[in-house]
């Protein structure tokens, strides 16, 4: 059990000690996998709701008033009432091995995590009338709670039968699978459907138990939670019979599984005119912008354009199905966020989960070619990555869907670039070294003009 004193969540590099077969050893945290849950009262209506941390300003504990984003997207004052953490934390122990933990089997170094009622002065050692009496206390009453070392016993294997539970969902990440039902008007026609299984990390609102999976069905898009038992791995040697309603589906789960494509039905077109109502405001923000910055912004080059249009479908159709639809294009430092960019770069750096440092954070929004305009632009692009990437990087990397990782190439701006210097303001172009030596002696060729 967390005490008042410790915080709401753990940092990388803090020393815990880790449960590990019934007993704690000293560990110190690797990885961490945050995720705070907050039970919360809003001040105007009273009602009550929980949300993550992230949409949370102000202090994380119990009691505090703190501002909370509503399903609306407006902050309201919210009392909180609950802390959950609910992280995913992987310890390295002293000798070398790792273990991935929940919060409920990790507490700070040096807290107490073993029962009062048995401590040394009351150990038959000190007393030798005592030598007979057992250290495990006698066995209590009905209804009292029982011998700490018996709970002690139970919740490690509880948590180890959690763990084993959820080893054997993330088996089946990516696995093609037939979901069997029943249907309400004859109990004994049964029906059924292809679906791929995935990890529930990629929807923000849905909450596992212990025999349920998640799935996303070929038939419709749509994600569901099923129980375990009700699937099973599909054959691609022997299919099952589909009717003519069900043909489409079973088509493209087999060729998911046997060649990776995506349906067509997961994807959308995407529009690349800016359905935004703020450009107009903007405007005149954008062009301050860019005198700040120079007034000059080098083009890209993207050296398989379809990938682009073929991350951005997929992307658009899930954040749709999930719920959380993308209606304007995104922005980030008055200028539209390139999102198959920024996912590469993420990508590159091993994903979202292992960027710790905000000044990576800083250089991620640097490489997107924004410029920086305060202190704020690392927390800026992983909040903006948060809404839009993070979920689909989950959906990703549980189903094997992968995308070209190529980087867009940096060309010189259209048009003149002028620089003092050069004879009559000529206009500078990356077609030929020849042409750059005719009109500037002794300047080196090179695509980028310096002031």
């Amino acid at each position: 059990m967390k005490t008042l004193e410790e915080p709401p969540y753990l940092t990388v590099g803090t020393d815990v000690s880790a449960k590990y077969r019934g007993a704690f050893c000293e560990a110190k945290i690797k990885t961490a996998k945050r995720l705070v849950k907050a039970k919360v009262t809003f001040k105007p209506d009273l009602s009550t709701a929980e949300v993550h941390d992230e949409n949370i300003k102000g202090p994380l504990k119990v009691g505090a008033v703190v501002e909370v984003k509503n399903q609306d997207g407006v902050y309201q004052e919210a009392t909180i009432n609950k802390l959950t953490d609910a992280s995913i934390y992987t310890v390295v122990f002293d000798d070398g091995d790792e273990k991935t933990l929940r919060r409920s089997s990790l507490c700070l170094k040096g807290a107490r995590h073993f029962a009062e009622s048995e401590t040394l002065d009351r150990l038959p050692l000190t007393n030798p009338e005592h030598f007979g009496t057992p250290v495990i206390g006698k066995k209590g009453n009905r209804g009292r709670r029982s011998n700490p070392i018996q709970e002690e016993e139970m919740s490690s294997s509880s948590s180890e039968e959690e763990e084993s539970d959820q080893r054997q969902n993330e088996d089946l990440f990516g696995k093609v699978v037939c979901v069997e039902g029943v249907t309400t008007g004859d109990k004994k026609k049964t029906t059924w459907y292809p679906a791929l299984v995935i990890s529930p990390d990629c929807h923000e609102d849905v909450t596992m138990k212990k025999d349920n999976i998640f799935v996303r069905s070929f038939k419709d898009g749509k994600f569901y939670t099923v129980l375990r038992k009700d699937v099973r791995e599909m054959n691609s040697d022997c299919p099952p019979k589909a009717d003519a309603g069900l043909k489409p589906a079973l088509d493209a789960a087999m060729a998911f599984q046997q060649q990776y494509v995506v349906p067509g039905t997961w994807k959308t077109e995407v529009k690349e005119e800016s359905s935004s109502s703020e450009d107009d405001d903007d405007d005149e923000e954008e062009e301050q912008e860019e005198d700040a910055s120079g007034g000059e912004e080098e083009e890209e080059v993207e050296l398989f354009p379809e990938e682009r249009e073929n991350f951005l479908q997929q992307l658009y159709k899930f954040m749709e199905d999930r719920g959380t639809p993308i209606n304007k294009r995104p922005v980030l430092g008055y200028r539209n966020l390139n999102l198959f960019k920024l996912y590469r770069l993420v990508h590159k750096l091993g994903g979202f989960d292992n960027i710790e440092s905000g000044s990576v954070w800083k250089q991620v929004y640097q490489d997107l070619g924004i410029p920086v305009l305060n202190s704020a632009a690392g927390y800026n692009v992983k909040c903006a990555y948060r809404k839009y990437l993070y979920g689909f990087e989950e959906y990703c990397t549980s189903t094997a869907i992968t995308f070209r990782m190529d980087l867009p190439l940096k060309q010189a701006p259209k048009g003149e670039v002028k620089s003092e210097g050069e004879a009559g303001g000529a206009a500078a172009t990356s077609s030929s070294c020849e042409e750059q030596t005719a009109l500037v002696d002794e300047e080196p060729c090179s695509a980028q003009v310096h002031v």
